[in-house]
């Protein structure tokens, strides 16, 4: 429910908070928009990442490892602001946001398929409620 959706809606991805960033910071328009393709592919794979990884290790597992992928991947963003080569710091930005949507979007789908399979289909509603 709601700390899921924390991991959605924060400034760490390449949203238009981010957008206005890269280009104060002086990163061209053909590029942003390159990178921005390139994170929405990302974002894709992990959905093939989830199918590949459920099926060997288990939603349990899948969950775990693609939670902690986002995090270190947020934690290189958040380390490139300390990086005085802009170059090497706006690499590192957006390399560490865009990777991070593989995490994101296994980890939403491991929730999701544990939801549908642990929670009694009587409390699906009122534990579920509020997720589309």
């Amino acid at each position: 429910g709601f700390a899921l959706s924390l991991l959605y809606v924060n400034v760490m991805s390449y949203g238009s908070i981010m957008l206005a960033y890269v280009t104060w910071r002086g990163l061209s328009a053909p590029i942003i928009g390159l990178t921005r393709g390139i994170a929405s592919t990302i974002g894709l794979l992990g959905t093939v990442a989830f199918q590949f990884s459920s099926k060997r290790t288990g939603i349990d597992f899948t969950g775990f490892w693609s939670i902690v992928m986002q995090g270190v991947l947020l934690g290189v963003s958040y380390y490139s602001e300390f990086v005085d080569d802009d170059t090497e710091s706006l690499t590192m930005l957006i390399a560490g946001v865009c990777g991070s949507r593989i995490g994101l979007w296994a980890f939403d789908m491991s929730v999701s398929q544990q939801m549908q399979e642990r929670v009694p289909e009587s409390e699906r509603g009122a534990v579920g409620g509020i997720q589309t």
